[in-house]
């Protein structure tokens, strides 16, 4: 069994606002065996709606360069405000 991790950006657009998107990822099997006559399984199906209005967030991000652990933490970065990290999907 394996795993993907597949990341997507969402511009800053009003447009997408109340936007719905759907996902799904297909794999294609090679080698001598395969699970069906095809050799094509799916995933399950990943529908994803925005929200209808930009919130504010009443936090601030501060960008810096990445690091590599167990380098310190940099001492300056750019703060940008209303921005945080808020979800991250992962599928396993």
């Amino acid at each position: 069994m394996g795993a993907a991790a597949i990341e997507i950006p969402i511009p800053f657009t009003p447009t997408l606002l109340s936007g719905t998107f759907a996902a799904q990822a297909v794999n294609l099997e090679t080698g001598s065996q395969t699970s069906n006559p095809l050799g094509v399984t799916l995933s399950q199906g990943l529908r994803v709606t925005l929200a209808s209005t930009i919130p504010t967030l009443g936090m601030a991000l501060v960008d810096s360069p990445p690091i590599d652990p167990p380098a310190p933490l940099p001492t300056e970065g750019t703060v940008i405000n209303n921005r945080a990290p808020v979800l991250k999907l992962l599928y396993h």
